[in-house]
């Protein structure tokens, strides 16, 4: 099996870790690439479109919730899924967050 194609976004620091994004024939994952052992968040292209959309919109998410922590770190997961969380930092967020705007990540969404 080939190992998926990640991607980040182009606001990410050079030579830094940052979410993670890859299409695979199942669906979307997401990760934080400075822990290659953590959590992967697996979703499908419809709910990576939501959530793409609701950081747009600065709305919430209706498919994977965003939870931000007192010490900086954001997480995300699906409600019925914890166990995939994937914790990252304020700053790794803010950078996939600005590459959503510019639309870096628009291919591995569905849109109807």
């Amino acid at each position: 099996m080939t190992p998926p194609a990640w991607q980040t976004s182009s606001h990410c620091a050079q030579g830094e870790a940052c979410v993670s994004v890859a299409a695979v024939p199942s669906g979307v994952l997401l990760t934080e690439s400075s822990d290659p052992d953590g959590a992967i968040l697996h979703t499908t292209p419809e709910a990576f479109a939501a959530l793409t959309h609701a950081l747009r919109t600065d709305t919430p998410s209706p498919h994977i919730q965003i939870t931000r922590t007192p010490d900086g770190l954001v997480r995300l997961h699906h409600p019925h899924t914890p166990e995939q969380t994937v914790t990252t930092t304020a700053d790794k967020w803010h950078a996939f967050t600005l590459g959503v705007l510019d639309g870096e990540f628009d291919h591995l969404g569905f849109r109807a």
